[in-house]
């Protein structure tokens, strides 16, 4: 049947033209996403090895034409900063000079150029030359923040960090950190949740560390909200007493933070993965719960977050949801959403979920997509469930990707039913999957695995893996490396390893001769 022309109304054309216009005029130049520079901003490790830590105000900003190789040009620009406040060394001059190189803004291809008048934080260690801003930051922003004045919040953060360092009481570090993030709120808070991220195992055990935390989790700024979150979600996994009321504090604080009317996805993927860590909790609470039913959200990366907790919670009830939304996917979705999909089935429903995904590997290798995500949401299963599929999977014609995820699926189940497909991935030539195998099959640690690895002992080059390989051999009665174990004693080094090599392969063969007469008179 042919389709009909419908004629195109020339009237219409400027009314749209206009509309559009007045849209696009109308759009703001940057969205408050990407004008977040201190998302992510982590001032922890530069502060503890830098030098000199002030807050200096650029006075004067000069540029030099150089010539290189007769040909090129570039341009070197000098700095000049007024110390305004010293944090930590000792600065003795009026003023300080540094160069773009000093600087790295060579680095930064969106730079903001620093101007006179600003207030900068430099945070410097030493070089060759004198100072020089060593740190690896993701903007300039980052390297050298701008400071609103000198009661700028960030100040306040860095003597806490400071008094962090200087601090040799563990549990006292944790504290400060908690009474900072207790005073400060905005931006400055994101270094200080950085930092406490780091110290979950302690911070979780400390108390009220979450009524420090929760105010930040509603936070206007979409990075403070996503940085509380990450490290919310370190302290609840690090909380092995599953205590009650840090988890219910937890929960109701995700959720008032998902309630909130805000476009900027990460804040909410971060809130969903950790909503899933909090455990049972979640779902006695009725608006996280409400939160977590499977809706259109506006990213992938969202509705993989809501799925990875949805299977992380098990809840009950979204099967025939998750199932429906896995089978209009299509196959060549985005592997974040493919992924989060399979896994959450497979642990609501694990025996139709593995035939689910199973069935979704076939119908990918057929229309020849690779098989990677399936084959990594395999090796996130329990083995009585990945590995009858992870068998089939190893019939494929898998390539260099495939294979190397097949090797790192095989080394979490660690089953005795994959030393054979393992044992065609030791070759020499592709070494990141060899070894991966070889770890596998370690890690399988049967007298069949050792018996696969035996061949390949002198194929190893690396003295450090040959070693490890012969003492997994010897603790299988396989003193094959047992010289290579003599051979490296004398090397401080080597000698940790091939003591123990060298003490399994003994041990192994007195275990043998002691069952065997003949081996004890050949001793």
């Amino acid at each position: 049947m042919k389709a009909k022309y419908r004629p195109v109304n020339r009237r219409a054309r400027p009314i749209v033209c206009i509309c559009l216009l007045s849209v696009l005029l109308a759009w703001p130049a940057k969205s408050i996403a990407h004008d977040e520079w201190f998302r992510g901003l982590d001032l922890e490790p530069a502060l503890g090895e830098a030098s000199l830590v002030l807050a200096g105000r650029v006075v004067d900003v000069s540029r030099t034409g150089i010539t290189v190789g007769g040909k090129g040009e570039r341009t070197l620009l000098q700095f000049k900063f007024v110390p305004v406040l010293t944090l930590k060394g000792v600065f003795s001059r009026e003023s300080l000079s540094l160069t773009s190189d000093d600087i790295g803004i060579q680095g930064f291809s969106d730079a903001a150029p620093l101007e006179p008048g600003q207030l900068r934080l430099l945070i410097l260690g030493r070089s060759s030359q004198g100072y020089a801003i060593q740190r690896q930051s993701s903007s300039l922003e980052q390297a050298v923040p701008l400071l609103r004045d000198s009661n700028d919040g960030l100040i306040e953060t860095v003597k806490l960090l400071l008094a962090v360092n200087a601090s040799r009481e563990r549990p006292r570090k944790v504290v400060l950190l908690w009474e900072g993030l207790r005073k400060q709120r905005g931006p400055a808070v994101i270094p200080l949740l950085a930092a406490l991220e780091r110290r979950s195992l302690l911070a979780v055990q400390t108390s009220g560390v979450m009524e420090a935390i929760a105010p930040h989790l509603s936070d206007p700024s979409p990075a403070v909200r996503e940085q509380a979150a990450r490290t919310l979600h370190s302290l609840l996994q690090d909380d092995y007493l599953e205590q009650p009321k840090l988890r219910e504090g937890a929960v109701k604080a995700l959720a008032a933070s998902l309630e909130m009317a805000d476009s900027n996805f990460a804040p909410r993927v971060a809130a969903f993965e950790t909503l899933g860590a909090a455990g049972a909790r979640a779902l006695e609470n009725k608006s996280a719960k409400a939160q977590l039913e499977l809706d259109a959200p506006a990213t992938f990366a969202e509705q993989a977050a809501r799925l990875h907790a949805i299977g992380q919670l098990e809840m009950r009830g979204q099967e025939g949801a998750v199932r429906a939304l896995l089978k209009q996917l299509p196959l060549d979705a985005p592997p974040t959403i493919q992924r989060a999909a399979e896994w959450a089935l497979a642990h609501l429903d694990p025996m139709a979920g593995v035939k689910d995904v199973t069935l979704r590997t076939k119908e990918k290798y057929d229309t020849a997509l690779t098989v990677v995500t399936e084959i990594n949401v395999l090796g996130d299963l329990p083995p009585a469930d990945a590995v009858p599929a992870l068998l089939d999977v190893s019939k494929f014609t898998l390539d260099h990707t495939e294979r190397y995820g097949f090797a790192s699926a095989c080394k979490k189940v660690a089953d005795p039913r994959l030393v054979a497909p393992l044992t065609d991935m030791l070759v020499p030539s592709q070494q990141d999957i060899r070894w991966t195998a070889v770890e596998a099959l370690i890690k399988i640690a049967t007298d069949d695995a050792a018996k696969a690895l035996q061949p390949h002992l002198r194929e190893e080059m690396d003295l450090s893996r040959k070693l490890e390989l012969a003492e997994f051999l010897g603790r299988h009665g396989i003193r094959d490396g047992y010289a290579y174990a003599i051979e490296h004693m004398s090397e401080p080094s080597l000698r940790e390893q091939a003591v123990s090599a060298c003490r399994d392969s003994r041990a192994s063969r007195g275990r043998r001769t002691a069952q065997n007469p003949r081996d004890q008179q050949r001793c």
